[in-house]
């Protein structure tokens, strides 16, 4: 398939149906809150991107936006938060995903039950935030926690399109106003300056197989930065 005109660029809409099941609750005078959910989404003519051939254009390729037939994405998730004393707030969420192709083919290859494109299974979060008294003032320290499992960039899955999990701390110290008016503070994202894939896949030229150019993307490394808010 190669993309020779703006005609074989257009692609249809895609519809999906959405199916949830949750609970809220909340214990101890709100001091507790858990929630729960369920939920099943079915997809119709899903709109996908795949990396195609430019006709006499060198070998490049380009990416387009074409339809898959059906997809579903299936999973669960729970989140907490408890006020565990007066300046001390923890917080987490973990959520399960099942997200695939049911019915999709393209040039006599079927794609049915692979990934979907970034869609990985488990996810997961994590925050601590401490209030505590600095005179009139009031001290903030805050550390949080981000996880998510591997996950595919392309529809093919095979080995080098499958991208490895990450797990992430972010960091904040400061001191605010009784009021809320204003504070200061000094953050830090990807505290521990890990290198993390985010995207991976074949480079702007042809063959597209693991043995031609690869262009991968890397999440940020350590931020460190000095933030000043003030509320007129």
């Amino acid at each position: 398939f190669s993309v020779t005109s703006f005609s074989q660029l257009l692609f249809d809409s895609e519809s999906v149906t959405n199916y949830e099941f949750g609970i809220k609750s909340s214990w101890l005078k709100d001091r507790v809150i858990a929630n729960a959910s369920v939920f099943l989404m079915d997809y119709e003519d899903m709109q996908v991107s795949k990396r195609v051939e430019v006709l006499g254009g060198g070998g490049a390729v380009v990416g387009i936006t074409t339809n898959a037939g059906k997809a579903e994405t299936k999973g669960i998730e729970f989140d907490l938060k408890a006020l565990v004393t007066e300046g001390l707030q923890i917080s987490a969420g973990v959520g399960y995903v099942s997200a695939t192709y049911t019915d999709y083919e393209d040039s006599g290859d079927s794609f049915n039950g692979n990934s979907l494109d970034n869609a990985p299974r488990w996810t997961a979060n994590a925050s601590a935030q401490y209030l505590f008294p600095i005179g009139e003032l009031i001290g903030i320290a805050r550390l949080d926690y981000s996880y998510r499992s591997d996950y595919f960039i392309a529809r093919e899955n095979t080995s080098d399109q499958e991208v490895e999990g990450w797990d992430l701390f972010n960091a904040k110290v400061g001191v605010r106003s009784p009021d809320n008016g204003w504070e200061v503070s000094l953050s830090a994202k990807n505290l521990l300056d890990d290198t993390y894939i985010v995207g991976s896949g074949p480079g702007g030229f042809v063959p597209l197989t693991p043995s031609a150019s690869e262009t991968v993307s890397y999440g940020a490394p350590r931020l460190v930065s000095l933030n000043l808010k003030y509320d007129f």
